[in-house]
């Protein structure tokens, strides 16, 4: 989509039906930008429940991260980076601080050692669902899940030595 015709849609459709859009799915960092590009803009998705971004620029999650806190009915957040993350633990625990997010999906490689994230004080998540797509070991696996105390479906890609899986199994 060019960018005259993105404008003429986002004109013409998405700012006249912010108030009714349940579930947006963003894949262009572009649109990325021009919709999510300020607390205001996103809190006019009042109705937003499910939220898809996919091909997104790391260095632009915390922003977009802050800005959805704002969302008051996001149930699901999906979120796939195209590059990695200097700190994985940052967005961990901003993610866990959505209110009434039940299904999470994140995919990003990671610079940082997820293992340092520390285990939940009385920082808990909805979330009941929840898919990791990048490097887990069992350690991280466990800090992570002590944030989710509603947990009813975890699936992760892979550890980084299967051959800890396989000794600890």
């Amino acid at each position: 989509m060019s960018n005259l015709n993105f404008q003429r849609y986002y004109s013409n459709i998405i700012i006249p039906n912010k108030h009714r859009i349940i579930s947006l799915a963003l894949s262009n960092l572009f649109i990325i930008d021009n919709i999510l590009s300020s607390a205001h803009s996103v809190s006019s998705f009042s109705r937003l429940e499910i939220l898809i971004l996919d091909n997104i620029e790391a260095k632009h999650l915390e922003n977009i991260l802050n800005y959805v806190l704002s969302l008051s009915k996001l149930c699901s957040l999906t979120i796939h980076a195209v590059d990695s993350v200097e700190n994985s633990n940052y967005f961990y625990r901003k993610i866990f601080k959505l209110p009434v997010l039940k299904y999470c999906k994140v995919s990003f490689a990671t610079n940082y050692n997820i293992e340092s994230l520390p285990m939940s004080n009385n920082e808990y998540s909805p979330i009941e669902d929840l898919i990791i797509e990048n490097t887990v070991n069992f350690d991280a696996l466990d800090r992570l899940v002590s944030y989710v105390p509603e947990l009813r479906h975890l699936e992760f890609r892979y550890f980084p030595d299967e051959r800890k899986l396989s000794e600890t199994a």
